[in-house]
């Protein structure tokens, strides 16, 4: 004897509008999971974690180069790589611009510094790497 099938309704969720008799994952409506988003707030998500992904992953490398090597070139290529995507008249517009060139700079400064590390390391002669 076989089980009865689990129930696929939510016990607080609405009615579907699409469905009365009530939605099945097989069917995809997804309508109980559906929220209201007002433009205010979803223009702030857009802007947090869509618009140029790029150019805020090259400022978090860039800041990180700071302190790890690997991590100068790679902010420099992501920044660079965030500038080239930047279209303020796109719609929905693609900035951060200040973020990408943020990225190049602190990855330059940084593969500076670490470049300034190394010939100070290897004119005393000690080993390049401190380990």
């Amino acid at each position: 004897m076989s089980a009865p099938a689990p129930s696929t309704a939510l016990p607080d969720a609405p009615p579907c509008p699409h469905h009365p008799e009530g939605c099945t994952p097989a069917r995809g409506c997804g309508s109980s999971f559906k929220l209201e988003v007002d433009r205010e707030r979803l223009e702030r998500l857009w802007d947090a974690r869509e618009n140029n992904p790029l150019a805020r992953d090259a400022l978090g490398c860039g800041v990180a180069g700071l302190v790890l090597p690997v991590a100068a070139p790679v902010a420099m290529v992501l920044g660079l790589l965030g500038l080239h995507r930047v279209k303020p008249e796109a719609k929905p517009p693609i900035g951060k611009r200040n973020q990408a060139l943020a990225g190049v700079v602190l990855g330059g400064t940084g593969l500076m510094f670490w470049a300034v590390v190394l010939l100070w390391r290897l004119s005393l002669g000690l080993s390049p790497l401190p380990w």
